[in-house]
């Protein structure tokens, strides 16, 4: 079951949007539809089981981007896809404020007036990977991760490590890496969100629970191993932290 909620004060648009949802995609899915931001807001304040959200940019009452940002507030819904809604063609690069808030908010919009594949495709790119996500392992944590090349949903238990070298950063995974510019150690962390991804050294931070060893490497520096001989950094001053997480949550 995929939940998508939209907040459109047209309400024509509303019922062409899930419309276009239900017809295109054979997955179940519950649509929440409303006119008003504030009804909105009150709804998502107290579920926490919306997979998606399609948002009107220009709303007299609120906009869209005021309301994602009450959207982002709750932990729950911190990477959870929006669509907005404009009536700025997306060939537009040039709209300054749209562009900036696709950069660093959110990744993808549609535009008015609403076309039936227009929308299949926008909410193709993220109910599949929902889909995929869901079925691979109910229950499994999993973050929503927008990288240099594109965006995904990721596990947090394939992360292995990641690393920042001039504010450019990479997440290292079971399978693959995935490189962020313009991002911190910090603002990974919490997006990863979790007890057992932790800072091991000035620029790295590991994921204690895939560690397969803790190796000497120098006078004061250690290597935390992963599987296929990854390895990862490990300096004194978080060493002492690293080793008794990692004693407590080893596999016995």
């Amino acid at each position: 079951m995929i939940t998508v909620m939209i907040v459109n004060e047209k309400s024509r648009d509303n019922e062409l949007i899930a419309a276009s949802i239900i017809g295109g995609f054979e997955t179940p899915t519950c649509i929440i539809s409303t006119c008003s931001p504030k009804e909105a807001e009150d709804i998502f304040s107290h579920r926490d089981d919306i997979d998606l959200f399609i948002l009107q940019i220009n709303m007299k009452g609120r906009s869209g981007y005021k309301l994602a940002e009450s959207v982002r507030k709750r932990k729950v819904y911190r990477n959870t896809p929006i669509l907005f809604i404009t009536a700025q063609s997306y060939s537009l690069v040039g709209f300054p404020q749209l562009a900036t808030y696709r950069s660093y908010k959110k990744h993808n919009y549609i535009s008015t007036p609403i076309c039936r594949l227009d929308v299949q495709g926008k909410l193709g790119l993220y109910l599949d990977a929902i889909l995929s996500a869901e079925h691979e392992d109910a229950g499994e944590r999993v973050i929503y991760l927008e990288y240099d090349s594109g965006n995904t949903f990721l596990k947090v238990s394939d992360i292995l490590f990641a690393e920042i070298q001039n504010k450019a950063a990479a997440i290292h995974t079971k399978h693959e890496s995935y490189s962020i510019r313009r991002t911190s150690l910090e603002k990974i962390a919490e997006t990863v969100d979790d007890e057992m991804f932790i800072r091991c050294h000035k620029s790295f931070a590991l994921n204690v629970k895939n560690i397969s060893a803790l190796e000497k490497s120098g006078r004061r520096n250690w290597l935390a191993v992963f599987e296929d001989r990854k390895f990862c950094p490990v300096s004194q001053t978080y060493y002492g932290k690293i080793k008794e997480t990692y004693m407590i949550n080893r596999p016995r």
